[in-house]
């Protein structure tokens, strides 16, 4: 699994590399996708709330976006996810691969 994120797009298609720190200590957690803990179902899991690279990097997406503040707690996160109707975790970083991320 390591570095799977360069097998989603030829490597011309690659708009940006994210390398995490360390992979993720568990192995039923560990996807070859910096910061993506396959753990992580839906936003509404506790363990989001835990993981904080896959929380920062999706906190970050929401700034960028405009929809939540750099100050927003995880309930805040969590809460305008589902009014967004944002894609679930899992669903979220396949779209960041279709897209070169």
């Amino acid at each position: 699994m390591t570095f799977r994120a360069l097998m989603a797009v030829a490597p011309e298609e690659n708009n940006l590399v994210v390398i995490g720190q360390a992979p993720y200590p568990r192995v039923e957690s560990a996807s070859g996708i910096a910061m993506f803990d396959t753990l992580i179902k839906d936003w509404d899991c506790s363990q989001f709330g835990k993981t904080t690279s896959m929380r920062c990097i999706a906190k970050a997406a929401a700034i960028a976006k405009g929809i939540i503040n750099q100050d927003a707690p995880v309930k805040t996160m969590r809460k305008v996810f589902k009014e967004k109707d944002i894609v679930s975790p899992p669903e979220w970083f396949q779209a960041m691969l279709a897209q070169g991320v």
